[in-house]
């Protein structure tokens, strides 16, 4: 940490420690109000990551609910539409989660617009500004609809960065440490086993009962991808049988149906995540001349193995910048090309 400086803004922290990658966590603010909203762990990661290449890390310090904070990962919204949704957002509406899908902040007067916009911009200027190799750090819960990903690399369909190359560098993870993985599948599926409890429990309270129209109320999202999941894993009785009689025992069934599957954790590109919740924002340095990704690291593998976590996005990183198209931009990057000089032999 010879060169470090930090900086505190309204919103976020800035880290920087010498030239190097940019380490972005939009979503490491706290929770307000609901459970699971913050990236648990992603700070940890990155700042893991950032301790071995140097560079800058810029972690959000606020909460991504759009009535006292800002969802980074979000668009700007219009004044107007941020001033009408005040009231709105306050109720579990389709246009509420709509504008939730779509939009950074809501706003209670146009003071309150102009003072988060000012904070929005600054965050992104800053990331704008800071280097031309982007990693954003988020978090995927470990729930049955991202099974059976540990980690999912967003190459935003290529633009970000060549989605054939990064495949490529998956594969080789994905062999590196197939018996880690392996001895990763016991209780990475437990983890899923009562997260999906704690899905059945959540509804029961809120809605009442646990139909597929009370779970969709709760989640409608979440509900589709994870019949989308049991559908890929369970012959079509099973399904068929989960559909017509959607309730706690036919749903943890269908549950452990796809989880005793012989199918460990891996990680994936591109499984659930696809980047285009910010693409607007993205677009403005994702489509040049930067390597631009995300890595949506699984919550199991933060707390458990987070050491291997960085491990993986370092390699991930290592392969990417030792090509040499895209080592040109590392080679700016004093901090980086000695820490690829340091882990080829490792990496080789």
């Amino acid at each position: 940490m010879r060169f470090l400086e930090t900086e505190h803004h309204e919103g976020f922290c800035i880290y920087r420690n010498g030239h190097g990658p940019v380490w972005v966590c939009p979503h490491a603010g706290p929770s307000i109000k609901r459970m699971g909203t913050r990236d648990s762990g992603s700070d940890a990661i990155a700042s893991l990551c950032w301790s071995k290449t140097g560079g800058t890390l810029i972690i959000s310090n606020t909460p991504r609910n759009r009535v006292v904070g800002i969802d980074f990962n979000r668009h700007l919204p219009p004044k107007d539409m941020a001033l009408i949704f005040w009231d709105i957002m306050t109720s579990n509406s389709e246009r509420a989660e709509w504008y939730r899908s779509n939009y950074a902040f809501v706003a209670k007067n146009e003071e309150d617009y102009e003072r988060k916009r000012s904070i929005y911009e600054e965050f992104w200027n800053s990331v704008k500004g800071a280097g031309n190799i982007i990693i954003f750090m988020h978090t995927q819960n470990t729930t049955l609809k991202n099974f059976p990903s540990l980690m999912d690399v967003i190459t935003y369909k290529g633009d970000g960065v060549d989605k054939n190359l990064v495949s490529e560098i998956v594969d080789e993870i994905n062999n590196k440490y197939e018996l880690m993985f392996k001895k990763m599948e016991k209780p990475y599926k437990n983890a899923i086993f009562l997260e999906e409890l704690r899905f059945i429990n959540d509804v029961l309270r809120k809605r009442g009962e646990f139909t597929l129209e009370a779970a969709k109320r709760y989640s409608k999202a979440r509900v589709v991808k994870t019949i989308g999941v049991i559908k890929k894993y369970v012959d079509s009785e099973a399904y068929e049988g989960l559909i017509e009689r959607f309730n706690e025992r036919e749903f943890m069934k269908a549950v452990m149906l796809v989880l005793r599957k012989d199918i460990a954790p891996k990680v994936t590109v591109e499984l659930n995540f696809f980047g285009d919740m910010a693409k607007k924002i993205k677009k403005l340095f994702v489509f040049k001349k930067n390597i631009v990704m995300d890595i949506e690291l699984n919550l199991f593998l933060n707390k458990w193995y987070p050491d291997i976590a960085a491990s993986i996005v370092l390699h991930i990183l290592s392969r990417i910048t030792s090509i040499e198209r895209y080592r040109k931009l590392a080679i700016k990057q004093t901090r980086i090309t000695n820490f690829l000089d340091r882990t080829s032999s490792i990496f080789s």
